[in-house]
C-alpha cells in the first residue's frame, strides 16, 4: 500500500459526511484572514 493510504482515506470519509450534512458541522476557522471588497 502506498505511503498515506490510510490518512487519504480517512479524508475520503470525513468530506464525504460533511457533504452529506453539512448543516452538523461548525464552522469556527477564519480561513480568509483579508476582507473582501465591501466587507469589514
Amino acid at each position: 500500500e502506498k505511503e498515506g493510504f490510510i490518512t487519504e482515506k480517512f479524508v475520503q470519509l470525513l468530506e464525504k459526511g460533511i457533504k452529506s450534512q453539512p448543516e452538523n458541522w461548525v464552522w469556527s476557522h477564519r480561513r480568509w484572514k483579508h476582507a473582501w471588497k465591501g466587507e469589514q
